[in-house]
């Protein structure tokens, strides 16, 4: 099986950017002026998780953050093969209403999946399935991965992945 394309020489490039946010949480200590730090952290540990299929190994939020609305702070999301994300969490009122996005170094998979095989189908006319090994993948810029395409034949090749910034830009290439 050959997945060179002797007519293309540059690498393909794809956004595979995903804003994930949660609904409102509403995170009151009780009797309390903070929100419950713990709470919010398993929050957004439960839907992260739920969204990425990411096995998340903690969630680290500031402690003692005063309720006040259009306030931001930062949760740090540490995934159990060690790398990290950050979810923005902005309270929506003075009531303990929280939503929380973690976008910035987040790679949808399944996009770059869909992707890869289609150029590879449409630039070498073979049928391949492409596979990255997940959902989603917390890569930052100038990281390297690498996925897999196997043809019908079950022939496979690496396919690498370079991450051009924090935004999901990708570039990737069939190894040699």
């Amino acid at each position: 099986m050959n997945f060179q394309n002797p007519h293309r020489s540059q690498a393909q490039s794809i956004t595979t950017k995903l804003f994930l946010s949660s609904g409102l949480l509403v995170l009151l200590a009780a009797c309390s002026s903070t929100l419950n730090s713990e709470e919010l952290a398993t929050k957004i540990q439960e839907e992260f998780v739920n969204q990425t299929e990411i096995a998340v190994a903690a969630v680290t939020c500031p402690e003692d953050i005063e309720i006040k609305a259009d306030d931001t702070f930062d949760c740090e999301i540490e995934a159990e093969d060690g790398s990290i994300i950050i979810a923005a969490v902005v309270q929506k009122d003075d009531e303990g209403n929280v939503s929380w996005n973690a976008d910035e170094g987040l790679i949808s998979l399944t996009s770059l999946e869909a992707n890869i095989q289609q150029q590879v189908q449409e630039q070498l006319e073979v049928e391949v399935t492409a596979n990255c090994g997940g959902k989603f993948k917390i890569a930052y810029q100038d990281e390297t991965f690498q996925c897999q395409i196997t043809d019908p034949q079950g022939s496979s090749k690496n396919v690498d992945v370079s991450v051009k910034d924090n935004q999901g830009n990708v570039s990737w290439k069939v190894s040699s």
